[in-house]
Order: C-alpha cells, then sequence, then structure tokens
C-alpha cells in the first residue's frame, strides 16, 4: 500500500486533490491510499514523525500563510523519508528554480490555474505507478542498503562503483545521482551484486556496464558518468577478460 500526503492551507483545493487521488484509485489497481490531508505544514509534519513513511507520494503547495514555506517542508520531507515522490501543486510557478537550489529532487510543478490541473495530477501519479512496478517486478535488479536510520532500494544499472572508506567500517556507493556512506564489506557486497560488478582492487567494486574505456598504462578505469577510478596490477588481466566476454 503507498501512502499519499496532501498538504494545501485553501480548503477548496485540498478537497481538489483528495477529489483528483480517488478518482485515480477508482481508475488504477494500484493500491493507494490518502494516508493525511493537512491544512498546514506543520500538521503534516507531525503526522509523518509519529508514522515515518517510505517511498510517500507528496503534494505540497511552496507557500503557506505561516512561516513554515514549502520548501522548508520538502526538506523536512526528504530527510525523512528519503525516496519520497514531491509535486509542488501551486501558484508560485516562480519559486521553481529554488528547489533545484536546494536540490530537492521534485518530481513536478503544476499550477493551479492552469487548464485542468487534475488531469496533471494523474500523469504523476501514472508516472510513480509504472517506475513502481517496474522495480518492483525486477527485484533481482535491485539493491537495498541502509545508510543511517533509512533504508533505501535503488536499481543496480544506477550504480556506478562502491568504495572503501579509510579507516572505517564503511563504503560509500556512487550511484547516478546520490552519493551513500554505510556500513558494509566489500567482498559480501559483491556477492549481493551480481555478474555485473568487479572488484577492480581491494578497496573498490565497479559495475562493468558504465565502463567506457581503460588506460592500460596506467591502470585506471574512465566511467560513462566522468568518474574513474584505478585497477590492481594483479587484477588488470581479469577485468579485460570479463570485458571482453561481457558484451557477448
Amino acid at each position: 500500500m503507498i501512502s499519499i500526503y496532501l498538504c494545501d492551507d485553501e480548503p477548496l483545493w485540498l478537497k481538489r486533490l483528495e477529489k483528483a487521488i480517488v478518482n485515480y484509485q477508482i481508475k488504477s489497481d494500484w493500491e493507494i491510499k490518502i494516508a493525511c490531508s493537512a491544512d498546514s505544514p506543520c500538521k503534516l509534519l507531525r503526522h509523518i514523525k509519529e508514522n515515518p513513511p517510505a517511498n510517500g507520494i507528496y503534494f505540497l503547495d511552496i507557500q503557506y500563510k505561516t512561516h513554515f514555506g514549502g520548501l522548508q517542508l520538502a526538506q523536512d520531507i526528504r530527510r525523512i523519508d528519503s525516496n519520497a515522490h514531491i509535486i509542488f501543486v501551486t501558484i508560485h510557478d516562480e519559486l521553481v528554480m529554488e528547489t533545484f537550489r536546494l536540490k530537492l529532487s521534485v518530481l513536478d510543478y503544476i499550477v493551479k490555474d492552469a487548464p485542468y490541473p487534475e488531469v496533471q495530477i494523474h500523469q504523476c501519479m501514472r508516472h510513480i505507478e509504472e517506475n513502481y512496478l517496474i522495480v518492483n517486478k525486477n527485484t533481482a535488479f535491485t539493491f537495498s542498503f541502509r545508510a543511517g536510520c533509512v533504508y533505501h532500494t535503488i536499481l543496480l544499472q544506477n550504480i556506478y562503483y562502491i568504495e572503501s572508506v579509510k579507516h572505517t567500517h564503511k563504503v560509500c556507493l556512487h550511484s547516478h545521482s546520490e552519493i551513500y556512506y554505510f556500513s558494509a564489506v566489500l567482498s559480501s557486497l559483491l556477492k549481493k551484486l551480481g555478474s555485473d560488478f568487479f572488484q577492480c582492487h581491494k578497496g573498490c567494486v565497479v559495475n562493468l556496464r558504465h565502463i567506457q574505456r581503460l588506460d592500460s598504462k596506467n591502470h585506471m578505469i574512465f566511467l560513462d558518468n566522468g568518474s574513474s577510478c584505478s585497477c590492481s596490477f594483479r587484477e588488470w588481466k581479469n577485468l579485460t577478460e570479463r570485458l571482453r566476454t561481457f558484451y557477448l
């Protein structure tokens, strides 16, 4: 069951949001529920602190009548629910660029006075539903881990490499959009990651799918996101042999 959270201090818009979600639920087989419909950021935040969600869907305004703004609310939500799907439904589209500066990873912006905002709400829901079904259908292609108090699940294809953090018992996972630190042993991780990954030296595991080129003189691996990592002399031959057969 996927939880949906609504927050708008305009009663009419809160009702419109509720109605749009209910109408989408009727047409879809997806199991969703409105877990909280709040008329202030404080009420919503209090609810999710008492009932910590995971992968929730949030429809928020950017500005509220209180001093507590939507951008601050989104930041607090992201700290509690790191995989939250955040959509702003607002008339203040001039603040859109601020969400990029704050790295809020907002899914969409729906302008209230635009024609048929309910259609856009349904499009957002359909997009999230399709991604959710893909991830859950292909659980063999995902990797789950705990960083601090938060559990994350990401697609294996979105991992570039994982390296040990010196003088700690932690590793650093580099994905397509985030960097995560968590406690783990590389040799144990390699068994969970599968055949797409290769341990290029004692402290690094690399995703073969993202290797763009090799520098045999310096034993360096260059990835398609612009990053690079070294490979030990002993593993260099094994790496080149794996790559030679990897795409066959």
